[in-house]
């Protein structure tokens, strides 16, 4: 299921942003980096983000059936601003163990109609 992000889900999006790391980017990145990566400054960060206006950018999340946020799509407008037409995903993760199953194009798709709801006319990730 699928829903647009809230500031309470900030310390969920930081679980999810961390799992998806250390699953994800271990043995590209160094462990010890990987290992450094702090809850509480993943939560700051997401707290920020979705603090700030959604107008033009947003969150989205993908929970399971006990309501637990399994994965988030984040984007807005291209951070390169060389067209206001173009959007970006800024960031796109999903639990190691939901991958496969189709959720992720199931933000995809939330995050696109968003895009194509504010007039944009391409994306870039």
């Amino acid at each position: 299921m699928i829903r647009q992000a809230t500031r309470e889900d900030a310390i969920h999006l930081a679980n999810v942003h961390i799992q998806s790391w250390r699953t994800t980017y271990r043995g590209i990145l160094e462990d010890g980096y990987i290992d450094s990566l702090s809850y509480e400054e993943k939560e700051r960060l997401w707290k920020n983000v979705l603090q700030s206006p959604t107008g033009l950018k947003n969150t989205f999340v993908a929970y399971n059936q006990d309501n637990e946020i399994i994965g988030f799509i984040n984007g807005g407008q291209d951070r390169e601003k060389t067209d206001v037409k173009i959007a970006e995903i800024y960031a796109f993760y999903l639990v190691e163990e939901y991958q496969r199953q189709g959720i992720g194009t199931e933000l995809f798709l939330a995050m696109w109609d968003h895009f194509k709801l504010n007039q944009y006319s391409e994306m870039t990730v």
